[in-house]
């Protein structure tokens, strides 16, 4: 844990309401600033229209951008967790001199997983020559993205990160106007990809320039994973318990082929990618109360151990530690389930304003209390991992990722209706099980810290 940047902290600190206002923007762009850049992007395209394409073309462009995407998280939950560790691990020592080397060989590892995924799909799809060219180099391009995000994320340089991403969409679209009337849709992938080409660009001239380097590659990330094998299966549950109810919906009955030959499901997709925006608020305040009060309470907690403070003091720090928590799930239950009423209200009135059809009314309802109690769960893993509880937070992520996987399958054959009841349900269960095991641990953390040194000396 690094804590929220400098930056932030000071506008979050501040008793000015504009100083208030602008930290929260701050935070939702440093959250959010990607994914609401991308979704501006899919909007734009289709409301500029591109001579030549056809309603089939966006659409079939838009299944290739989800499974890249959806893929791309899925190979990168197996080092996210790792390389940050890793990562951390070395700021913590102020050897800012493996920054570097750290972001190569986690780079380098990551395009050659990406290149062996889109080379078996390209020979088992079968797709034409541009686009399976287009699609294996978009696919490259979103997971070194993907690996330069875990690096700036750490280092909280998130001003980068949007900037970045700023860059590589306004590129994408101006280039999607000139290639895809020429190469129809293998063009507008190409064009995709060359942003994400200068995003990742952007990304590793940056760390460069910051960090020095005496070494290209750091073969302790390695060493990393070995001592902590379970951060791998935990960013990889947690991957999988985001789209595996997608999967299995693409795959059933309500799913389809688009021209690309990717099954999609638009019934649910859609509902699904409306819904997604509810969470905003939630997200901001997840990060600023994990990045900045727990954060600034598990400093204290580790630093009072470190320093060898007396008990009293160790108990009350754990105690803050226990609040903060607290706190943080009692906000976000109040704070996101307010929006999330208000969305389950006003569902007709959106639906109709995106103008979706009327089962996409159904699973949007579905869809937005799977959210909310996906955002809990996550804040309760999310605080596992901050506190090195991994044991909790792979239970955690494995429960998710279990109960989804037969909600999905349940609600699949019960009816299109009842379509995204199965993540609500996956959240819900997620969140029992992780809430009191850690409320348990957080009540004898010190005990528990102690008895850990003991077991790894």
């Amino acid at each position: 844990m690094a804590g929220i940047s400098l930056p932030l902290r000071r506008l979050l600190s501040s008793r000015s309401f504009l100083a208030q206002s602008a930290g929260y923007a701050y935070a939702a762009l440093s959250m959010a600033g990607p994914w609401l850049l991308t979704s501006a992007y899919m909007l734009a395209l289709s409301r500029l229209g591109v001579p030549g394409l056809t309603i089939q073309d966006i659409q079939s462009f838009q299944a290739v951008v989800l499974y890249c995407y959806a893929g791309s998280m899925l190979l990168t939950g197996f080092f996210q967790l790792v390389a940050a560790r890793h990562l951390s691990d070395h700021l913590f020592r102020k050897n800012t001199l493996a920054v570097v080397p750290s972001y190569s060989t986690t780079a380098t590892l990551s395009l050659l997983l990406h290149g062996l995924v889109a080379g078996a799909a390209i020979y088992l799809l079968k797709p034409p020559l541009p686009l399976a060219v287009a699609a294996f180099t978009l696919f490259g391009a979103v997971g070194l993205v993907s690996s330069g995000m875990i690096f700036l994320g750490v280092l909280r340089n998130f001003s980068m990160i949007l900037a970045a991403f700023v860059a590589g969409i306004a590129v994408a679209l101006a280039l999607s106007q000139a290639l895809a009337p020429r190469f129809g849709l293998s063009g507008l992938i190409a064009a995709f990809a060359a942003g994400h080409g200068l995003i990742a660009a952007v990304f590793l001239s940056r760390l460069r320039a910051e960090f020095p380097a005496r070494h290209p590659w750091d073969r302790g990330l390695v060493s990393t994973a070995a001592r902590h094998p379970s951060l791998m299966v935990i960013g990889a549950a947690f991957a999988g318990g985001i789209w595996i109810d997608k999967i299995v919906f693409w795959t059933g009955p309500w799913g389809r082929s688009s021209e690309a030959g990717l099954r999609i499901c638009p019934i649910y997709d859609n509902g699904f990618f409306l819904a997604s925006f509810t969470v905003l608020p939630a997200l901001v305040l997840l990060f600023i109360r994990l990045e900045g009060s727990f954060h600034d309470k598990y400093a204290q907690f580790y630093a009072a151990l470190r320093k060898g403070a007396d008990l009293q003091t160790i108990r009350r720090s754990r105690g803050e530690i226990a609040d903060s928590f607290s706190t943080t799930l009692v906000r976000l239950a109040v704070i996101q389930g307010m929006v999330t009423l208000a969305a389950v209200i006003y569902a007709p009135f959106l639906i109709e304003l995106f103008r979706l059809d009327w089962i996409s009314f159904y699973v949007f309802r579905a869809a937005c209390l799977g959210a909310y109690l996906q955002m809990l769960a996550l804040a309760v893993l999310l605080s596992a991992v901050h506190l090195a509880l991994y044991r909790i937070a792979l239970v955690i992520a494995l429960v998710d990722f279990a109960a989804g996987l037969l909600g999905a399958w349940i609600t699949c054959r019960a009816g299109p209706e009842l379509l995204g009841f199965g993540s609500a349900a996956a959240g819900a269960t997620a969140l029992l099980v992780g809430y009191p095991w850690i409320r348990s641990v957080l009540a004898v953390l010190e005990r528990h810290t102690f008895m850990r040194q003991i077991g790894n000396p």
